[in-house]
């Protein structure tokens, strides 16, 4: 059973690039205690999932258990879709100003820094 949908369906917001290094994302603006199932496509539109449950509306993504060296400044874009584990057919919405967005594109830079990224708040 598939519950993934192509990257092409979606109305993606463009992220600031990132250090390639970072250790954790952290995604803002959640319903608090849901667990949410989070899908990182790459360019080759291979797929890696993580899953969290949010505490006061924050989601703390581990990068430590993608891929080793997935999220590199030479992989290009990548493509982030967030979905609540009660309804895996429909990526969640984030607004920000005043537009909607069901997935994230993110692109990651040459850097050696590991500061976590507060991404979506």
């Amino acid at each position: 059973m598939s519950y993934l949908l192509p990257q092409d369906t979606c109305n993606c917001y463009n992220a600031v690039p990132m250090s390639q290094c970072l250790e954790e994302i952290k995604i803002a603006n959640l319903t608090d205690a849901t667990n949410y199932l989070f899908e990182i496509w790459d360019k080759f539109d291979s797929v890696e999932v993580l899953t969290e449950t949010s505490v006061d509306g924050i989601c703390t993504l581990d990068l430590s258990l993608l891929t080793t060296n997935l999220l590199n400044c030479n992989a290009g874009e990548f493509t982030l879709k967030i979905y609540e584990t009660s309804d895996l057919e429909t990526p969640i919405e984030l607004t920000f100003n005043s537009v909607s967005y069901n997935c994230f594109i993110l692109t990651f830079i040459n850097s050696n820094s590991t500061a976590t990224y507060e991404y979506l708040r």
